[in-house]
């Protein structure tokens, strides 16, 4: 019956709707629905958005029946229902009009007086109802997208939108500290907006558009304009309306907006009123949609404008053993361009590659040779090899490696949600509830569901990541739109009509989560009953997650694995090369910081080129950094997985080595236990087999006690016991191979819980197993080696102890002392020296230079006296450095014979220059003066070189033996050169500088060490204590020039040294890592003669003082 109606009952049935619609506008949802819509047609007018509203409002994009077929090769589905909205219809009539005259406008007369007519068409404006369909109700070919940007709750290209939005206001807008709880405020008077600072970005972008809009509508001039004063609540009304149709335009979560009070400003206006004010709001808000679109637009121009960049690659030209290269930056060419030209070269090109790419139109600088070290600073796309023409795309390589990395470890739920959050590309992750009859109650159901029935909130905090799994990853670049929302809705689709073949969660259902992974930020969105809800609390608990269990990580980059791990003093550290051998590790010594902060700066370290402190020069360890360089970006990876294949490699390698052992060596614990029962001492009459059977039946007592996985293999006595070297207080070791799961660590702590005594000796048990040490096949051998050196060293010492002059000179008559120092064959060649021949006497100078200046005594027969002469010299009349003198006369000889010396010289007791006449040296007399002359004198230096030496290289060969006890593997590793390392120590005491030294011994000792070697170690510390630091040098020389200045501050220069000297002891020791102690060591290398230099500069100015 509608049909047959006539085109003016059809309108007024259109406006009887209107009519109607106005009046059920102003309730809450249909309000919403109204401006959602108009957001949508904001250039339709109120009447026609307001129909659309009531019969479609889910409508996107709407057009009539042939328009669609014309203008979008598009047809109506059938069975469509249509859309009814008034389209413009005037019409034309003619019409009979006085006529006026165009100049004067003036009446024109006939010439009967009477006005004279014409007849003039007019437009009568009319409106008629048309049929539209939306683009839901129609098929075909696909229209294009919209242009509109979309922006979420982060507001997703945040910083355009705003400038957007400062570029439409009227005024000026700023960010400030705004009291009390006003998110915003237009000032009329100073014509500025303000909007609190640090709100969300939608917050903030909501306030800017609803404050511009009041900056539009509200300003003084308008108003006057008007000429009406609107009441203030009709203002927020309209401003709040205008933001809600902008952001929702825009996509900008609006889901906070409220519309509850419309229902009351509406009550009492009438319809004229109110159309204007929707009039109004669907102007101002079409005016700021299409201004921000095009200021959008523009920067989008600008940008891409902008991030036009000259091509540019990296080639590295080389040899093989990489000792010449010349690294380029190739201008001009992309990866792929450079590729295809040096493909091309002949071998006339070959001799200059860069002329070469400059004849294909690149141009090129070198920024690296080998001369220039910088070869590890740059990220390469290309290596080119001169001596094999291999070309390699180092990108493309790289990205086959990494992709096969990814098939290997993408079974692993964990890497894989790593790789979702973490990964290099875009991705996307569907997460669904777990099946869980608990969380029965969350299943299907909306966020205003979830809010009605009290489960959750507005910020959704029940919605959490526990409750969820990962059911599917994929790439996002095959959906990914234009837009965010664009992507989720591509998504949506793709999981509900024509989902992948590898899918096998139900389809995309409300409750259920989208996480997406582009540019490197994540963000979740809730599946709800209409579009997606973002869940930034959920995104931000699901990461905290991540990072909350990290104590393990594991890491790719370019072709290196490193797996790390938390341990007691900071983070366990190795790294792999692409096959998942161990090439290097170490414990990072610091807890404090978060393991990924770790893995940054053990990678950097990676990173950076080594220093030869030989070549003084920066190289690229090749062995350990391999494909590493300064722009390679580190990729995390599963840690179990990679830990399994290392494990894998490194059983493999042990088993071969094993086999290869064993092939080589097949009695090693016989023979080892042959060796130990002939240099074995009893304990008690017990041998080293009986100690064997007791501690195995000890350790399998323990065993079963604790229901171990543990079985013996075999038991052997170790140690220095096993070879007869030990000392009165040495531990009995023992070593014990055996199988299981059980840890070597849990094991051996659980053996020394109640300690165990033989012949009242502790017994330390260690501990072994194939997968972990090594077999007693390949473990003894090393214990043989340890033994040996060892032995060698106890010998070494004890002839340096057959050599200390002071008890053999005590116990020795002078002949024997004599046999001593010279061979059989020298004592036949010289007549022997009776000891009644020979007379000491001793000499006191004032000068020691010369002594025909000043005083001089001689002939002194006891030290005593010489003492006591030396003792009075009076320093007001000094003619230079005092001394005190030793003269040997032989009966029978001339005077101009005897031997004499200086043996005191100012502050220093010079044994050194006794040295060059042993026969002097050597008496008892002189013997004796020496030690009562040390004794007198405490704060003079002893120059003795001689005694010295030997006793430093005691030291340093106890240090060196000691490091190699407490950590035998890392020694081997660390030090190729046993006795340059040995050198090395010594000549650190020799010069005095001792503190590193120092700080080696106590921090071992105090990491915990075995009894043994700790008490070494407090000896040695004791031994280094009576070396001075470099310091005390200088502090000697400077008492000689006050001595010989006749300065009397020496006494207060003293004791500020040993006010200093107890303040630096008083302060606390800072614990430093093995790196921390080599560098230091290195950095003390290469400043030692700067640092001489600087000291002789001070001394210098000192004495000029």
């Amino acid at each position: 019956m509608a049909e047959n109606n006539t085109e003016k009952q059809r309108v007024q049935e259109l406006t009887d709707k209107l009519e109607q619609g106005l009046q059920d506008l102003f309730n809450s949802d249909s309000y919403r629905n109204y401006l959602s819509t108009m957001s949508k047609f904001h250039n339709y007018s109120f009447n026609n958005t307001l129909l659309i509203a009531m019969q479609k409002p889910d409508a996107t994009l709407v057009a009539g029946y042939k328009a669609w077929q014309k203008n979008f090769e598009r047809h109506v589905n059938k069975g469509g229902k249509a859309i009814r909205i008034l389209a413009p219809a005037p019409y034309k009539i003619k019409e009979e009009r006085d006529k006026i005259d165009p100049v004067t406008q003036e009446l024109l007369l006939d010439k009967d007086g009477n006005p004279q007519k014409e007849e003039v068409e007019i437009t009568i404006p009319a409106f008629r109802a048309v049929s539209v369909f939306d683009v839901a109700q129609t098929d075909g070919k696909p229209i294009p997208e919209l242009a509109a940007k979309e922006l979420l709750s982060d507001v997703e290209g945040y910083q355009d939108m705003i400038h957007a939005v400062e570029a439409i206001s009227p005024v000026p807008i700023e960010l400030e500290e705004i009291a009390g709880d006003s998110k915003g405020y237009y000032d009329r008077e100073a014509k500025r907006i303000a909007v609190q600072e640090n709100m969300s970005e939608s917050q903030t972008l909501k306030t800017m558009i609803h404050e511009a809009a009041h900056s539009k509508l509200h300003s003084k001039e308008v108003e006057q304009d008007e000429q009406m004063r609107k009441d203030r609540n009709t203002k927020e009304v309209e401003a709040e309306s205008i933001a809600y149709t902008v952001c929702q335009h825009f996509g900008v979560d609006t889901s906070d907006y409220s519309f509850g009070y419309i229902a009351g400003w509406s009550s009492g206006r009438d319809t004229k009123e109110l159309r204007a004010s929707m009039d109004t709001i669907r102007r101002t808000a079409s005016e700021l949609i299409t201004g921000i679109e095009e200021q959008l637009q523009e920067l989008q121009r600008n940008r891409e404008v902008s991030q036009e960049q000259t091509k540019d690659s990296i080639l590295l030209i080389q040899n093989t053993d990489l000792s010449e290269f010349s690294l380029l930056d190739v201008y001009g060419m992309d990866r792929p361009e450079l590729m295809q030209a040096l493909s091309e070269m002949s071998d006339d090109d070959k001799l200059s590659i860069q002329a070469y790419l400059e004849s294909k139109g690149a141009w090129t600088a070198e920024i690296g040779n080998q001369d220039s070290g910088e070869y590890g600073e740059y990220h390469l796309d290309v290596r080119y090899n001169t001596d094999t023409d291999e070309l390699i795309d180092m990108k493309e390589r790289k990205a086959a490696h990494d992709k096969a990395m990814q098939e290997e470890l993408a079974e692993s739920d964990s890497n894989r949600e790593a790789q979702l959050l973490y990964g290099n590309t875009d991705k996307y992750g569907i997460y669904q509830l777990k099946d869980n009859p608990e969380l029965d109650k969350f299943r299907f159901e909306g966020t205003e569901s979830l809010k009605r029935m009290g489960i959750t909130k507005d910020n959704f905090d029940a919605v959490l990541p526990e409750n969820y799994k990962l059911v599917y990853m994929g790439e996002l670049a095959e959906l990914q739109g234009q837009t965010q929302s664009e992507t989720l809705e591509a998504i949506y689709t793709k999981f509900n009509i024509d989902h992948p073949a590898d899918y096998k969660a139900h389809s995309l259902s409300v409750s259920d989560i989208v996480v997406l992974h582009e540019n490197g930020e994540n963000t979740a969105h809730f599946v709800d009953s209409f579009g997606f809800t973002e869940l930034p609390k959920f995104m931000l608990t699901l990461e905290s997650k991540e990072n909350e269990i990290e104590t393990e990580l594991a890491v790719h980059i370019a072709d290196r694995y490193i797996l790390m791990h938390e341990c007691e003093e900071g983070y366990d550290y190795s790294i792999l090369d692409e096959q998942y051998h161990l090439l290097d590790g170490g414990v990072y010594d610091n807890p404090d910081i978060t393991i990924r902060r770790a893995m940054d700066i053990v990678i950097a370290d990676l990173k950076e080129p080594r220093f030869s402190a030989v070549t003084e020069q920066y190289y690229r360890d090749e062995f350990l950094q391999g494909e590493v360089y300064a722009g390679s970006e580190a990729e995390i990876v599963d840690f179990e997985e990679l830990s399994e294949k290392a494990e894998e490699v490194e059983q493999a390698d042990l088993e071969a080595k094993q086999a290869e052992f064993r092939e080589n060596n097949p009695d090693v614990v016989a023979d080892f236990r042959a060796r130990t029962e002939e240099l074995f001492h009893s304990l008690d009459g017990q041998s080293a087999e009986d100690i064997e059977k007791t501690v195995y039946a000890y350790v399998q007592s323990q065993i079963d006690e604790y229901g171990l996985d543990a079985e013996i293999v075999d038991v052997v006595v170790s140690g220095s016991r096993c070879r007869g070297i030990e000392k009165e207080n040495s531990d009995l070791d023992v070593v014990v191979e055996y199988t299981g799961s059980t840890r070597e660590d849990d094991l051996f702590n659980m053996l020394h819980e109640d300690s165990i005594y033989i012949a009242g000796i502790q017994v330390d048990i260690n501990p072994i197993t194939e997968g972990r040490t090594g077999t007693l096949e390949t473990y003894l051998p090393e214990v043989e080696t340890y033994l040996q050196e060892k032995a060698q060293q106890e010998q070494t010492n004890n002839q340096l102890v057959t050599q200390g002059r002071e008890n053999a000179l005590e116990q020795q008559p002078e002949k024997e002392k004599m046999i001593e120092e010279k061979t059989l064959s020298e004592l036949e060649k010289e007549p022997v020296v009776e000891p009644e021949t020979v007379h000491i006497t001793f000499t006191v100078a004032e000068c020691g230079e010369f002594h025909t200046m000043g005083e001089f005594h001689e002939g002194i027969e006891t030290i005593e006296e010489a003492m006591q002469l030396y003792n009075v010299i009076d320093p007001s009349r000094m003619h230079g450095i005092p001394s005190l003198g030793v003269n040997m006369h032989i009966d029978g000889t001339e005077e101009w014979e005897d031997e004499e010396a200086d043996i005191v010289r100012g502050n220093c007791i010079d044994v050194d220059f006794l040295n060059y006449t042993p026969e002097l040296r050597d008496t008892p007399t002189v013997q004796d003066a020496l030690k009562k002359l040390i004794a007198a004198y405490p704060d003079k230096e002893v120059n003795d070189r001689e005694t010295k030496e030997a006793k430093i290289q005691t030291i340093a060969t106890e240090l060196d033996q000691l490091s190699y006890d407490i950590d035998t593997f890392e020694y081997r590793d660390s030090v190729p050169d046993r006795e340059a390392q040995v050198q090395m120590i010594a000549n650190d005491i020799r010069s005095g500088n001792v503190k590193p030294l120092q700080i080696f011994l106590q921090t071992s000792i105090d990491e915990g060490i075995d009894a043994d070697s700790e008490r070494q170690a407090k000896e040695l510390l004791a031994k280094l204590a009576e070396y001075k630091p470099l310091a005390k040098i200088e502090e000697l020389e400077e008492q000689n020039y006050n001595m010989i200045d006749d300065r009397l501050n020496n006494g207060v220069e003293k004791f500020n040294r040993e006010e200093e000297k107890k303040e630096q002891a008083e302060k606390p020791q800072a614990r430093s890592s093995l790196k921390e102690r080599l560098a230091a060591k290195q950095t003390e290398v290469a400043q030692g003669k700067k640092d001489s230099k600087e000291q002789e500069k001070s001394k210098n100015t000192h004495r000029e003082m």
